[in-house]
């Protein structure tokens, strides 16, 4: 085996093995091939070696999302500030809150998170609400307004 080749082959191996150690892959559940490409370039390719198991006719094919408990109301946060959060749609489709004496409108975002992320695009404030807690942050000038918000 060439040097180029097995140091090509080396870095992939250090590389798949940080992501299982980091947790990105399980082990025990995924097996690595390495193919070498030319001297100079190997592919890594890491597949399940276990298939999930398909639902069964009639089940949903996708978990339903866990939802996080948001309801209206004066948030309390850190250092003494407050966020009061008036009207909530009954499909968490929008909020209205309050923040420095203005009134905002903040429109859902999707997140991959779960998480729920509301934007007020012309201002550029994000309400981020998780089962913890719930934050503000003005992503115009990239501040954190509020943290650790609780009812």
């Amino acid at each position: 085996m060439k040097r180029a080749t097995f140091s090509s082959v080396s870095a992939a191996l250090t590389v798949a093995g940080a992501a299982v150690l980091a947790g990105q892959v399980q082990a025990a559940e995924t097996e690595i091939a390495i193919t070498a490409v030319p001297a100079t370039a190997t592919r890594v390719v890491i597949t399940p070696a276990v298939t999930p198991p398909r639902p069964a006719a009639g089940e949903a094919s996708v978990r339903a999302p866990v939802l996080i408990a948001f309801e209206a109301g004066v948030y309390k946060c850190e250092l003494g500030r407050s966020v009061n959060v008036s009207d909530i749609t009954s499909d968490r489709g929008s909020v209205k809150l309050q923040w420095a004496r203005k009134d905002y409108t903040m429109l859902a975002v999707s997140t991959r998170t779960g998480a729920l992320r509301y934007e007020d695009s012309a201002s550029g404030l994000v309400w981020i609400v998780i089962p913890a807690k719930a934050m503000l942050l003005d992503t115009s000038k990239g501040k954190q307004l509020a943290n650790e918000c609780r009812l």
